[in-house]
């Protein structure tokens, strides 16, 4: 999923609620998409007393003002260019209104299901049992595999009453399959020029190609090296720290020491993937090498990315 994605998500560009065909209920979407649930291979229920949490993406208000808001903090021309929405600024304009979370958070309760509330009333993050949720959506969460993966999954799509499902925008989490995937390339071992295996193009790139692509000298030579600045990294992979600084030592860049924060969301996450993350940091901390770095590591799944 990318940002655009997410802001896609967050601008309700997918159909929330669809009228269900019985019960006075009515259908709320799901985060990962219908064809890989509809292909994936069901083999079995899962225990009924296993722990899931999901996150509930709740309505926005006002969305059209908010996408023209977004946009114009990017024009030049725009009083709000770079003028950003603290949560408090985007709760009162935005976030779904006071009187929605509390019919949704008692819907919840209604069925043992414990949840808590993001600080801009955005998202409800609910955890309960596989039986709890089974039976609060009306749904059958089972072992599921696709394209190697094993993981677990609902088929059906999740269904409220109207009066808690219109409220929502989709749910994250009743299924944990993830198809994110690092778009790295990795070089040959074998680097020397003479070699018909040298990296070529994009490949043989250093911190010192960057710099001149991006024009970076310029604020150098007024002596902006990221000082005080502290530059935020989100990714779905880990990554080993020593492997940042070694680079910058073999590249001769002077770093600021002790720079590197890691912290993980939602537990924490794996290593597939670590050669990405890795790109991220040594180039983006050798761009600006006295700043802070924070990684930001979250599981591969939809909660994960969105959290």
């Amino acid at each position: 999923m990318t940002i655009s994605t997410a802001a896609s998500l967050l601008l309700g560009a997918v159909p929330a609620v669809s009228h269900a065909q019985q019960n006075d209920n009515v259908v709320i979407q799901q985060g990962n998409g219908a064809g890989i649930l509809s292909k994936a291979n069901y083999f079995g229920d899962l225990d009924p007393s296993t722990v899931v949490t999901v996150d509930i993406v709740m309505k926005i208000q006002n969305k059209d003002a908010l996408a023209r808001y977004i946009n114009e903090t990017t024009d030049k021309n725009s009083n709000h260019f770079r003028k950003y929405l603290r949560v408090s600024e985007f709760k009162a304009k935005f976030a779904p209104s006071p009187s929605q979370i509390p019919a949704v958070s008692k819907y919840l309760n209604s069925f043992g299901i414990k949840r808590s509330t993001y600080q801009d009333n955005q998202i409800i993050t609910a955890t309960g049992t596989v039986d709890q949720f089974n039976k609060a959506f009306s749904v059958d969460i089972q072992k599921a595999s696709y394209n190697g993966k094993s993981f677990h999954a609902t088929k059906k799509n999740p269904t409220a009453p109207k009066s808690v499902a219109e409220n929502i925008l989709c749910i994250l989490g009743l299924s944990d399959y993830s198809n994110f995937k690092a778009n790295s390339v990795k070089r040959s071992d074998t680097i020397a020029p003479e070699d018909n295996n040298s990296p070529v193009g994009p490949l043989r790139l250093n911190p010192q190609d960057l710099i001149k692509q991006y024009n970076v000298a310029p604020l150098y030579n007024k002596g902006a090296d990221g000082s005080g600045q502290t530059i935020g990294i989100v990714s779905l992979s880990d990554f080993n720290s020593l492997d940042a600084y070694s680079f910058w030592d073999l590249m001769g860049i002077n770093v600021k020491p002790d720079r590197l924060e890691k912290i993980n969301i939602d537990g924490s996450t794996d290593w597939n993937g670590y050669e990405e993350t890795t790109l991220d940091v040594q180039q983006y901390g050798a761009l600006a090498p006295q700043s802070d770095i924070k990684a930001y590591l979250a599981p591969n799944t939809d909660t994960g990315f969105v959290n």
